[in-house]
């Protein structure tokens, strides 16, 4: 399937954000806002989803920071950090307030999934266990911790696959997740224009996105993908 890229669009909607005209039309993906607090994730993917007209299942995770990876076909609750799926009509969620949210789309292959990537599921290589068609896949990376916020320990130093994502300023060091990502999806065949970056920081926006590093607070934002 060719692509024919246009400049994707971000729509704002009263709880959630869509992403438009990167992925294909039977795709929806998008993010909630603060007036959805991702504590019951079931009744907030309804309540987004409630003038949509589709009907839908739904399928998320006990989030380990891990490596785990899941091809689905049955909606549910999973122990991992990335779901995958070629069903239609099954949303796939995760849940962050800094993390990286990565949404994905096999265009040969017909899947979509998403990704949960904190650091620690950086660490333990989970991008390494995605089983798709990276050369004819496309990928959003979501709102999250930035470059310009991610203030990290010397630990990060230690450990080889995110050290070169990992900058001074200032007498700080700070991890560069979205680069991360990038760098590994592009190396497994991923072409670059087929990669965007909503570009959108946890930390500096207080007004829709939630924020552990910037509040502690329990609340999450739902990111979601859902084949029509």
């Amino acid at each position: 399937m060719s692509l024919i890229i246009t400049k994707m669009k971000l729509i704002e909607k009263d709880d959630f954000y869509l992403i438009k005209d990167f992925f294909p039309s039977d795709i929806v993906a998008g993010f909630t806002k603060t007036t959805l607090l991702g504590r019951d994730v079931m009744g907030d993917m309804r309540k987004a989803f409630v003038e949509s007209g589709i009907d839908f299942g739904i399928a998320f995770m006990r989030q380990l920071h891990s490596g785990n990876v899941h091809f689905i076909d049955e909606q549910g609750v999973y122990e991992g950090d990335a779901l995958f799926t070629k069903r239609s009509g099954l949303v796939l969620v995760v849940k962050t307030a800094d993390c990286l949210p990565l949404f994905l789309y096999d265009d040969k292959n017909d899947v979509a999934g998403v990704v949960h990537l904190g650091w620690r599921s950086a660490k333990e290589g989970i991008l390494d266990n995605l089983n798709i068609d990276f050369g004819h896949s496309r990928a959003v990376a979501g709102a999250a911790l930035r470059k310009c916020c991610f203030k990290v320990t010397d630990e990060f130093l230690e450990h080889d696959n995110l050290m070169p994502f990992v900058r001074r300023r200032n007498g700080n060091l700070y991890y560069d997740a979205v680069a991360f990502a990038k760098s590994i999806l592009i190396d497994k065949g991923l072409k670059n224009i087929r990669f965007r970056d909503l570009d959108m920081c946890t930390l500096c926006d207080s007004r829709n996105l939630f924020s552990y590093r910037r509040d502690k607070t329990k609340k999450r934002m739902l990111s979601f993908i859902l084949k029509k």
